[in-house]
């Protein structure tokens, strides 16, 4: 199983972060964890003390002896669509710590920056029609450049979707405008 979460995650760091998505979609959101191998597992021996984003995986290793491999062969034994959830959830919820989806939280450091500036282009569709969405601060950059370049845009529905005033996406869009050196006033 670990070679094929690799694979996902070397699609992720190349910036398509579709296959890693499609196979976490595999496994429902809700009690995904109930079908991974470490229910009923001790949650500790997955947080190892000298695992964090900053160390170096093969030294983590190293110290960590038996109780690293033990609980990265239980990961090993889950299903690639568990395994892909357990990842997408540990990034959606930012942990930087604690061995997820067979990968130590060093292992997972590059991936975490990259998921923090990827932009999630069916969440920014939603709020450009009217939807609230969870975004990133660059999912909310994608949206006010749309609505600043885009003049077809309903800017009322996309102020809802960012909950913010109508007002104030104009402003933050002439603003994004003025920043990219356009001329043109956004009027809408």
């Amino acid at each position: 199983m670990k070679s094929d979460i690799r694979d996902l995650m070397h699609s992720a760091h190349q910036g398509d972060w579709a296959p890693l998505l499609q196979q976490a979609e595999k496994t429902p959101r809700r009690n995904w964890a109930d079908s991974a191998q470490c229910v009923g597992e001790d949650p500790d021996s997955f947080v190892l003390t000298t695992d964090d984003m900053g160390q170096n995986p093969e030294y983590v290793r190293r110290i960590e002896g038996e109780t690293a491999l033990r609980a990265l062969r239980i990961c090993d034994s889950c299903p690639l669509s568990v395994a892909a959830r357990c990842l997408t959830e540990s990034l959606r919820n930012d942990e930087r710590f604690g061995i997820r989806a067979g990968l130590l939280a060093a292992e997972r450091s590059k991936l975490r920056q990259a998921w923090v500036r990827r932009i999630d282009l069916d969440a920014v569709s939603a709020v450009l029609g009217g939807e609230r969405q969870r975004l990133s601060k660059y999912e909310r950059r994608a949206v006010i450049a749309r609505v600043a370049d885009d003049r077809a845009l309903d800017p009322g529905a996309a102020a809802r979707g960012l909950g913010i005033s109508r007002d104030y996406l104009l402003q933050l869009a002439r603003a994004h405008r003025k920043k990219q050196g356009a001329k043109a006033p956004v009027s809408n």
